[in-house]
């Protein structure tokens, strides 16, 4: 289900820029660029690079449910492998407590993410919407990675372990965007018409 949706929000996206199902793999590379110059320079106007951009919001959406995944998994092996004063990490509650929220980051990265896509492939407006799955993405996926780094505990910044990666993947998975302020923007531009 997972790669059927991004499968479907890359065919969504390389429609929005005008490639066809026909196009070389040249055209298809070029719909991933979203530096601002090399978008003008494909003659996209701002409305296109608006829902280019919150289309690819959509797609970050997904992948960081898929990283929160990889979180609570590798936390909950690890919570229920380490053992501390005589019984496995996983026993405390502040440990069950941070991968609680990791799989209710999880959950909430997948609602949202859905909800945002289901308005786009069903061609309704949708542009508030991945501005709220960007911002839900941006505060949820921070918190799941840095609880997985927490409960791993000193081991968790070795990167020997994935953990780290998974913190720093979660820190830059919006850097392809323009603006960091954009959610909020958005969101306050279509409460207040």
């Amino acid at each position: 289900v997972f790669m059927k949706k991004i499968l479907c929000l890359t065919l969504l996206i390389a429609m929005l820029c005008g490639c066809s199902s026909n196009s070389n793999n040249d055209d298809l590379k070029q719909v991933g660029i979203l530096n601002e110059d090399d978008l003008t320079r494909l003659g996209l106007s701002s409305k296109v690079k608006a829902e280019l951009a919150a289309k690819i919001d959509i797609l970050n959406c997904f992948v960081a449910a898929g990283l929160a995944d990889a979180c609570v998994t590798a936390s909950a092996e690890y919570a229920k492998s380490r053992v501390q004063f005589g019984m496995p990490i996983g026993n405390q509650p502040a440990v069950k407590h941070m991968l609680a929220d990791i799989e209710i980051a999880r959950f909430t990265l997948l609602a949202v993410g859905e909800k945002a896509l289901s308005c786009a492939a069903a061609g309704k407006p949708y542009i508030l919407e991945a501005a709220a799955a960007k911002k839900t993405t941006e505060d949820a996926i921070f918190l799941a990675a840095n609880n997985t780094v927490q409960i791993h505990a000193g081991v968790g910044y070795s990167r020997d372990y994935p953990i780290e990666r998974y913190y720093r993947e979660a820190k830059t998975l919006f850097t392809n965007t323009e603006k960091t302020e954009y959610p909020q923007e958005s969101i306050g531009d279509h409460l207040l018409k």
